[in-house]
């Protein structure tokens, strides 16, 4: 299996801008805020753990014209310079008095006001991941400016695939599928949920994934929702397995994900009788010719989120795609 790039090339992130400025000018937005990692990563390709702290804002502003600029705590200027931006501004964090507030609402200020409006995500599955207090302060600040809901734009524009997010795609769905059919090698009756979950987690990292955020294995009653358990798997108990992969590599790809399902029952001879649940067919990547056509470049989220059942089992496989990515 041909392991892709990993990254994106500069054009990726500026063809992604390009789009992004076509449809602002549609809806007459001057700029837009973007303020969670999934955002700032699709528009710049910077990545740092530190988002996982909730103490720093980051702050990326994508205007009407020209390149994004960075509004960031002084701690990710040298990672934000090692991408394709090149205007960096940064304050020293964290301040709690005035964490990069007064730096963001002067850089906006300084953009073209075309339209007296900014674009910050704000609908469904939309979060600030800045103090409520400060995005208060910020509309305070901007005075006459309008603060527009632009999430919307975002969703449309990250749901059609280019040629290099489609092949990181098919990449971790191809070495996700490699892992469920070797699932009868580390995968027995007797051993619980958390360790069959950990077994799999090994061999995901193992064939190429970088990072495993989300595996859920439920046998019996218990939810999907639920936490794993210490109880041991019994004979012919079914068992789901959820798991959404980072795509290439996880999070050097700018959080592309798949959602794969599937229903497993474990039985005491697993080469006889448990192997025909896992002979699934091949993810709607290779399957040009069953259910919904292939996944190309150019093609909606839509298409491909519907689940895929292999009729005379009872396996199911679903495919998504994270609209964030």
């Amino acid at each position: 299996m041909q392991v892709p790039q990993r990254g994106f090339q500069q054009s990726e992130f500026e063809n992604r801008t390009a789009r992004a400025q076509v449809m602002m000018s549609e809806l007459n937005i001057d700029s837009m805020l973007l303020t969670t990692e999934s955002n700032v990563r699709y528009f710049s390709g910077f990545f740092t753990q530190f988002w996982l702290s909730p103490t720093r804002p980051w702050f990326l502003l994508v205007p009407l014209e020209g390149k994004p600029i960075a509004v960031i705590p002084t701690i990710g200027v040298v990672g934000m310079l090692d991408t394709w931006i090149d205007d960096v501004r940064s304050w020293t964090s964290p301040q709690p008095d005035d964490d990069g507030i007064s730096l963001l609402t002067s850089t906006i200020q300084e953009l073209p006001a075309r339209y007296g409006r900014i674009g910050i995500s704000l609908g469904p599955e939309s979060h600030l991941r800045m103090p409520a207090q400060d995005f208060q302060t910020l509309r305070d600040r901007l005075g006459a400016t309008e603060i527009c809901d632009c999430s919307r734009l975002l969703l449309e524009l990250s749901s059609i695939k280019s040629d290099a997010e489609v092949e990181k795609i098919k990449f971790v769905c191809e070495l996700t599928s490699d892992s469920f059919n070797a699932l009868p090698g580390f995968a027995s009756v007797g051993d619980t949920e958390r360790e069959i979950v950990q077994a799999m987690r090994i061999d995901l990292l193992n064939r190429g994934a970088d990072n495993t955020p989300y595996i859920v294995a439920a046998s019996g009653l218990t939810a999907m929702t639920i936490s794993l358990w210490d109880r041991p798997i019994a004979n012919s108990i079914k068992v789901i397995y959820s798991l959404s992969i980072p795509a290439l590599h996880s999070m050097a790809i700018i959080a592309i994900s798949t959602v794969i399902l599937r229903l497993v029952m474990l039985r005491m001879e697993p080469d006889k009788l448990m192997r025909p649940y896992l002979k699934l067919p091949t993810l709607v990547l290779r399957r040009p010719n069953r259910g919904p056509p292939p996944v190309i470049s150019g093609a909606r989220c839509g298409q491909y989120s519907k689940p895929v059942v292999q009729r005379g089992t009872i396996s199911v496989v679903w495919v998504t795609v994270s609209a964030s990515s």
